[in-house]
């Protein structure tokens, strides 16, 4: 959650999770709007993420799993 506590990033559908950078984030709103970036969320990762975090507000910080090649 973006400390406004009405938005979120996510990943745009699409990319494969090597080509996922901080620059092709998108800003969501709790409705799966897309308010800011290029793309959408897919529906399975809005229904996910959405309600983790009105749930939890912004006390869920996110986390990267950077895999090892190979």
């Amino acid at each position: 959650m973006l400390p406004d506590g009405q938005h979120f990033l996510v990943n745009p559908f699409g990319l494969h999770f090597s080509e996922i950078t901080a620059s092709n984030l998108i800003v969501c709103d709790f409705s799966g709007k897309v308010i800011r970036g290029e793309g959408e969320p897919s529906a399975s990762a809005h229904h996910i993420h959405a309600p983790i975090h009105l749930k939890n507000g912004f006390w869920i910080m996110p986390v990267a799993y950077i895999g090892a090649d190979g």
